[in-house]
Formats: C-alpha cells, structure tokens, sequence
C-alpha cells in the first residue's frame, strides 16, 4: 500500500466507530510471534502469514461472514496489552 501499511490501516479502523466493527484480516510475511501480538493488540480477526493456503483463506473469510450475523459468534483474537512502542521504518 503506498501511503499506509495494513498495520497503520487495522489501527485506524478499529478506532474508528464507524469501521471499528470492519472485519479485518491481515496477511504479510511478518510471521514472528511479536508480529501477531501486535495484531492482537491492534484487533485484528485474524492473522495469516505468507506463504498461506488459499484453502485456509476461504475458511476464514468464511468463519468472519458467517459470524456478522451474531456477534457472540466473532471469532476475534485475544487482546495481549502491552506498552505501545514507537513507531519504527515498518510503521511508516
């Protein structure tokens, strides 16, 4: 993405009241256990690393669709607090 990375763009959706509830899966090549923290802390649904299985892709696409009709069913990540931490180059 030129302007924004997925990081800064699932941040900023989930602070938002408007598109706090978008379901957002990232998808990158970050596949460090810090790296899905960091989706945790931001609030992602879901956290696929490169190389990924198309097939797991459509299953959860699927799993996300059919669980906006029931929020008691959103299969969202836990949330892991941690100190917020300056933004780096990757940030930018």
């Amino acid at each position: 993405m030129p302007r924004l990375d997925g990081w800064v763009t699932a941040g900023q959706l989930r602070r938002n009241p408007q598109t706090s509830r978008i379901r957002v899966v990232l998808i990158t090549a970050r596949a460090q256990e810090d790296d899905k923290n960091r989706g945790r802390e931001i609030g992602v649904d879901a956290y696929l690393t490169k190389p990924f299985d198309p097939g797991e892709m459509i299953r959860v696409v699927r799993e996300l669709a059919g669980a906006a009709t029931s929020e008691a069913a959103r299969p969202r990540m836990p949330r892991r607090r941690r100190p917020a931490h300056p933004a780096g180059p990757a940030d930018r």
